[in-house]
C-alpha cells in the first residue's frame, strides 16, 4: 500500500529526483500499475549511496530507474533460457493432476487442451488415457517461468491416438 514516491523517500531519495523519474517514466511505465507483492530492490554503492531502483513487473520484465550519474528509466527483460523437454504422463483423474503427478508445468494442461480443442473432449477424459509432448520450457535464473513452443504432441484418448505437429 505504498506509492513509488513513498518507497523512494524511505531511502532518502530527494523529491526532485523522484519527480524527474516520474516524468521520465511517463512513456515507459505507468507508475499507477505498481502492484503490492511485486518485488523491488534498491541497488547502492559501497558507501550506501542509492544508484538504481528495480521494480519487477513479472518474472521476466522489470523497470530500471537509475539515478546515479545521470537519471534514466528503462524497461528491461531478464534473459530467458529455453530448455527442450520431452514429457509424458497417464491420466488417473484429470489432465491438470497428471501434470502435477509427472512433474510437468501444469500450464501444459491448458496448452494441450487448446491444441486438441476440436479433437478431444477434455471433460470426458478416461483413466488410462496418456500423452507425450515435446516442447521448450522457459527458465529465468534456473527457475521455470513458462512454456515456450510446443513442437509435437501425441494424446491417446480411448485407445485412439491424436497427433499434433507444429508447422
Amino acid at each position: 500500500n505504498q506509492t513509488f514516491a513513498r518507497i523512494l523517500r524511505k531511502f532518502d531519495i530527494s523529491r526532485n529526483t523522484i519527480a524527474t523519474l516520474v516524468k521520465m517514466s511517463d512513456t515507459i511505465f505507468d507508475l499507477r500499475t505498481i502492484r503490492a507483492g511485486n518485488p523491488y530492490a534498491l541497488i547502492c554503492s559501497a558507501d550506501t549511496t542509492p544508484l538504481h531502483f528495480v521494480y519487477e513487473q513479472d518474472k521476466i520484465n522489470y523497470i530500471l530507474f537509475s539515478f546515479a550519474d545521470s537519471m534514466k528509466v528503462s524497461a528491461e527483460k531478464k534473459e530467458v533460457i529455453l530448455v527442450r523437454k520431452i514429457a509424458s504422463g497417464i491420466i488417473e483423474s484429470n489432465l491438470w493432476n497428471a501434470m502435477i503427478d509427472f512433474r510437468i508445468n501444469p500450464i501444459m494442461s491448458i496448452e494441450l487442451s487448446e491444441i486438441y480443442a476440436w479433437s478431444i473432449d477434455f471433460f470426458g477424459l478416461q483413466k488410462g488415457d496418456h500423452f507425450s509432448v515435446i516442447y521448450d520450457e522457459e527458465y529465468v535464473d534456473t527457475i521455470p517461468v513458462g512454456i515456450g513452443k510446443i513442437y509435437s504432441a501425441i494424446y491417446n484418448h480411448q485407445n485412439k491416438e491424436f497427433y499434433a505437429i507444429q508447422f
